[in-house]
């Protein structure tokens, strides 16, 4: 398991097939090392398939990536990491303001583990794709529009060929959350939004979207 903090480490524990609990493992924590806009500050993870793991750094507006050695669970720097995002300093409202903005904010890979998807809040409200090689190195290819995703997340369904985040909400009446749905092209990884999107909710107060869950629809049961 693994897990990012404010202040800027990564840390990996192995679970207990048995009793669950949790071990650090040798070398655990990790420090990101990067002090461009006053120190590294992780907001969300990707595990892709327990051999890379990748962090977005919302603050320095980087995503950095680790190779996982599979005995061990230790990281090494893939190479070429960090690679810059949209770049300057981000994190508008401050680091530890749970309404602060970030850029990149939330990762995720699409069902060929060949591209990953970041969410970018305020000011670029879009999402940046990236390819990713054989050696777990990213290559950027191209950004959404301004306005296609804003706040929360950005998941995928679970086959990998759905990607869901919070909608930017223009143009919808107050009290209405909204989610945008983009259907994915694993040859080139771009996205196309869903015809049907986006698809709302009540939301009293406009309140905005924290993050987004993805569960997979029970077997044998009616929708």
């Amino acid at each position: 398991m693994a897990l990012v903090d404010g202040s800027g480490f990564i840390d990996i524990f192995q679970i207990d097939a048995v009793s669950g609990a949790l071990t650090p493992v040798s070398g655990s924590p990790w420090a990101m090392n990067d002090d461009t806009c006053g120190g590294a500050y992780p907001v969300d993870l990707l595990d892709l398939s327990g051999t890379y793991l990748y962090v977005a750094d919302g603050v320095t507006s980087t995503l950095d990536g680790y190779s996982v050695e599979p005995a061990t669970g230790t990281l090494a720097p893939v190479s070429g990491s960090p690679w810059q995002d949209t770049g300057g300093c981000q994190g508008i409202g401050g680091i530890d303001n749970p309404a602060a903005a970030y850029a990149p904010k939330s990762l995720a890979v699409d069902g060929t583990g060949k591209f990953l998807y970041a969410l970018n809040e305020i000011p670029f409200d879009n999402i940046a794709i990236y390819a990713i090689g054989v050696n777990g190195a990213l290559t950027y290819l191209t950004s959404t529009a301004t306005y296609t995703a804003c706040w929360g997340a950005v998941r995928t369904d679970p086959a990998g060929d759905y990607l869901y985040t919070g909608s930017c909400n223009v143009g919808q009446p107050p009290n209405v959350g909204a989610v945008e749905g983009y259907a994915i092209n694993h040859a080139t990884g771009n996205l196309t939004r869903l015809p049907t999107s986006p698809f709302t909710f009540p939301l009293p107060g406009r309140a905005l979207i924290q993050d987004i869950a993805v569960t997979p629809w029970p077997k044998n049961s009616s929708r």
